[in-house]
């Protein structure tokens, strides 16, 4: 019960501190800071929306990497999930901005066998074919 608890305070906090467009517009696509090369993938509950991290990251880090992906993890009601429709991707701001978000859906039945270095290839995986397919519709 406390585990539950402490997950939706901290869901409630996440919402109430996710940064707005706005501010993401004022610091422009380099984000006021150093972009270095690679993906940076930020797990949070958060679906929708620009999380709080970032804005620490920003205030806190000297550079972040050129894209970054929000990564959320989703129950949804359905016994399974199939591996080919488990990761939506869309653009979370302007194009130039570089950044996603990427909700891995899971089924209620389905069984995480995966271990995080594996997950994280699945995404960065899934995420490279989204990219394609976003290139050469735009061709």
């Amino acid at each position: 019960m406390c585990g539950i608890m402490e997950a939706t305070s901290s869901m409630k906090t996440e919402v109430k501190q996710k940064l707005s467009m706005d501010l993401m517009r004022e610091l422009g696509s380099n984000l006021g800071t150093i972009r270095a090369p690679g993906i940076g993938l930020l797990y949070k509950e958060l679906v929708k929306g620009i999380p709080a991290i970032l804005g620490h990251f920003l205030a806190t880090l000297p550079a972040i990497h050129s894209m970054i992906i929000f990564v959320s993890i989703k129950y949804v009601p359905v016994p399974v999930v199939p591996q080919s429709e488990r990761f939506l991707f869309r653009r979370v701001c302007l194009k130039s901005y570089h950044i996603f978000r990427c909700i891995a859906r899971y089924g209620y039945k389905d069984v995480r066998k995966e271990n995080h270095q594996t997950f994280e290839k699945l995404v960065i995986n899934y995420f490279y074919a989204f990219f394609r397919r976003g290139i050469t519709t735009q061709l």
